[in-house]
Order: structure tokens, then C-alpha cells, then sequence
């Protein structure tokens, strides 16, 4: 997986970027971020969440890379949009 770090516009005056922390795919099958929500010319505010990893690296998954990176980019604006972060994890 990766970082997102190209700004992504929300519809309140905020951006986001993502940091890509870990993936757990034993247990969850889950990928870990850390979204930074961006105010123009204010705070930032952090948010730790975790994404479905969408069976990422396994070579049965029937979606390509690309594909899950682009569901993961999805969630995580979703989550942006929500700005609340969804786990506890220590990232």
C-alpha cells in the first residue's frame, strides 16, 4: 500500500492527505492511515483510522492493485469526510 499525499478537496473548505502506517492482514486484513484533515490557512487535525485491505498481495484477489488502491483512496475520503477517527490503534 502507500501514502496519499496529494491534497483531496471536501466540500467544507478542507483537504486531506493520508499516511500509510501498517497493514494486518492475519487477524483484520486491514490497512492503517493517519488522514490529516487541512484547513486553508488554520489547524490540522489528525485522524488514526483502518480500511478493509480488500485481500491486497493475495494472488487469488480478484481485484488488481490499482483497483484496491482506489477503494482504499475512497474510504479514507469517506472517513475524511466524516472526520472521526475509527480505531484506537496505535499508530
Amino acid at each position: 500500500m502507500q501514502d496519499f499525499p496529494e491534497p483531496a478537496e471536501l466540500d467544507n473548505d478542507l483537504t486531506w492527505t493520508a499516511e500509510y502506517r501498517g497493514h494486518e492482514w492475519a487477524r483484520y486484513g486491514s490497512f492503517y492511515f493517519i488522514i490529516t484533515l487541512h484547513r486553508v490557512g488554520g489547524a490540522a487535525t489528525r485522524l488514526n483510522v483502518e480500511v478493509g485491505d480488500y485481500a491486497y498481495g493475495d494472488s487469488t484477489c480478484r481485484f488488481t492493485d490499482d483497483e484496491i488502491r482506489e477503494m482504499v483512496r475512497r474510504e479514507l475520503h469517506d472517513l475524511a469526510e466524516r472526520g472521526e477517527s475509527n480505531t484506537n490503534a496505535l499508530l
